[in-house]
């Protein structure tokens, strides 16, 4: 969805990993999660920062002067309804630009 709308508008997108402590580790491709043909229509950079989600999210939009964040939002059970994750909860409260959350798996 970013690389759509990065391509529509003629925008820049970075691909961003935060690696946390504990965490899953590096991504080995961040762009290929990007279908080809998206990939294609617009100019991605790909960047790995570690620390805390939230916190290396917002300091790379600033960083950047990103004007939206596009950011993976997986929803979690909580008694009986769905919620957002910290990290998206703490994005969206403190970003400076507009936040678009996208969920994870739309199913």
């Amino acid at each position: 969805m970013a690389a759509r709308l990065s391509a529509r508008l003629s925008a820049g997108l970075t691909a961003l990993h935060v690696e946390e402590a504990g965490g899953a580790g590096a991504a080995d491709d961040l762009c290929g999660a990007i279908p080809e043909g998206d990939r294609a229509r617009c100019s991605v950079r790909e960047t790995v920062r570690r620390g805390n989600a939230a916190e290396e999210i917002l300091r790379a939009a600033a960083d950047e002067q990103s004007d939206l964040i596009v950011l993976g939002a997986p929803r979690r059970a909580f008694f009986g309804g769905m919620v957002l994750g910290t990290t998206t909860v703490r994005t969206v409260r403190h970003a400076s630009c507009p936040v678009l959350t996208v969920p994870k798996d739309p199913h």
